[in-house]
């Protein structure tokens, strides 16, 4: 495991540590799962990014027209 320093604005660190509490866990592991849901989100993105580039809208229409014309079932409604 790795240890770094980090600066955080005055009102950052407050919030972060009240929400920490709040979250009944520590600022460490609240600051950890708040990066690690970043890196996630980020990483996810750019999966998206390179698998769209790889799509066409040839290859989508040929599977949109593959998808019956029907009416919804009454549960599937809006």
């Amino acid at each position: 495991m790795s240890a770094i320093n980090v600066r955080f604005p005055d009102s950052l660190h407050r919030n972060a540590r009240e929400l920490a509490k709040f979250d009944n866990t520590s600022l460490n592991q609240f600051i950890v799962s708040a990066v690690s849901e970043k890196v996630a989100t980020l990483k996810a993105e750019r999966a998206f990014e390179a698998m769209a580039a790889r799509g066409s809208k040839e290859r989508l229409d040929r599977l949109m027209a593959k998808i019956p014309n029907v009416e919804p079932d009454p549960h599937d409604r809006l």
